[in-house]
């Protein structure tokens, strides 16, 4: 059953086909890929349903697309308090430094 395991890694097709295919259960996306992959879905989620309600349904993911790294909770404190996509990429940016 996969229906929840997607909010925040929507690499687990990529993970169950490979791991299907060879067995092996190829390494987690790094910053950067989970950056780029949340920032489209927060652009999207803009453009479908305007900025404001677009950045509110987003709060829910940025917990499950940064789960697991060290000292993320200022940075999900941010995510879940900006009120703009333009604060919501600035913030994507601090993480992206700090992790790096």
């Amino acid at each position: 059953m996969v229906a929840r395991g997607v909010y925040g890694n929507p690499w687990i097709f990529r993970e169950i086909k490979s791991y299907l295919e060879t067995g092996i259960i190829p390494e987690l996306p790094d910053v950067d890929e989970r950056i780029k992959i949340s920032s489209i879905q927060l652009e999207k989620s803009v453009n479908w349903k305007g900025e404001r309600r677009g950045v509110l349904e987003m709060r829910k993911h940025w917990s499950d697309y940064f789960k697991g790294y060290p000292n993320f909770k200022p940075f999900r404190h941010k995510l879940v308090n900006v009120e703009t996509q333009a604060e919501i990429l600035d913030v994507l940016s601090q993480i992206k430094k700090y992790y790096h």
